[in-house]
């Protein structure tokens, strides 16, 4: 079965989980996609999961799963033969995918005017933690330096606790859907319009504080103190809303705004539909936020996760 992306060909120059994940999209969508690894195998191979926990570079469960419908090729492009060869195949190709410090590919031979000279309406995505410009260009970075300034660790973990990272690689996974959106946006246009190719700038970072929605404009109207806003802080944007503990752990409640009413009949506390507060409108920083976290977390006490999620979606609450 063939896919949208059918006589598209990729050269994957890039390693890691944002590159690879991009280059497996297009693949999976239908584009030959020529992975290029190092002697030795791309570093992803030495993570698992592996079948029976025994490390095996031809059975990571990583290194299989972002590269799905692959070729692949020994190339390692900071080298004269490599960069020949990079050079060579970028006239063949549709799209170069790479994942090098910015200046990499230039000090090897085969920069974006290299490629463009040689091929003009080739498609070069460069995918790096900060982007090709900018102050912090030449920093490195990794899954939880992206997820701490591109904004996702602002939201997580308790108040008086220190920050959660997001599970697994979020900000690389993020950024390489990202790239991979960007690519078929690049390649319409050079189908449409006949156009030349472009040089696609991805910085992880700016991936994920693009999409905080609306946290960016709170730490700004509300001159950011510095303090995360975990849950139980009175300053939190709305009431009703976050994790919650319960028997075996904690559950996220949804009862914020017109489901306010819903939240209070269900922990049993209708009462509170005629507090003062409540009929104020419900805000940070009154006392009546806190009377409905106190009551959530009492209705919660001897609940299992399971058994809250479930009578909470029955109460029409988001869990």
């Amino acid at each position: 079965m063939t896919g949208p992306l059918e006589g598209i060909t990729v050269l994957d120059l890039t390693s890691g989980i944002a590159g690879p994940y991009a280059t497996k999209l297009l693949a999976d969508y239908g584009a030959r996609v020529i992975k290029a690894e190092p002697r030795g195998g791309d570093p992803s191979r030495r993570f698992g999961p592996f079948p029976d926990n025994k490390s095996d570079p031809e059975a990571s469960g990583l290194f299989m799963h972002l590269n799905t419908n692959k070729q692949s090729i020994v190339l390692d492009p900071h080298t004269d033969d490599g960069a020949a060869t990079v050079r060579r195949l970028a006239q063949l190709v549709d799209v170069v995918v790479e994942s090098l410090p910015p200046g990499d590919a230039e000090a090897a031979g085969w920069s974006w005017d290299t490629l463009h000279a040689i091929n003009p309406k080739l498609i070069l995505c460069s995918i790096t933690p900060y982007g090709q410009t900018g102050p912090y260009r030449d920093y490195r970075g990794s899954e939880i330096t992206m997820q701490a300034i591109g904004g996702p660790l602002h939201a997580t973990g308790a108040a008086d606790r220190e920050p959660i990272k997001v599970a697994g690689h979020y900000a690389g996974y993020h950024a390489g859907a990202t790239a991979a959106f960007a690519i078929l946006l690049a390649l319409k246009r050079v189908a449409d319009d006949q156009l030349a190719g472009d040089w696609i700038d991805i910085s992880i970072y700016r991936c994920q504080a693009g999409c905080r929605d609306r946290r960016t404009i709170q730490l700004v109207a509300a001159e950011y103190s510095g303090v995360a806003p975990g849950r139980a802080l009175p300053s939190r944007r709305l009431v009703g809303f976050g994790m919650y503990p319960c028997a075996d752990g904690f559950v996220n409640i949804v009862g914020s705004g017109n489901r306010m009413p819903r939240l209070l009949r269900w922990i049993g506390r209708e009462d509170l539909l005629e507090d003062e507060d409540f009929l104020a409108g419900p805000r940070p920083g009154s006392g009546f936020g806190a009377r409905v976290d106190e009551a959530v977390e009492a209705h919660l006490a001897d609940l299992s996760k399971v058994d809250a999620v479930a009578s909470a979606q029955a109460a029409g609450l988001l869990a």
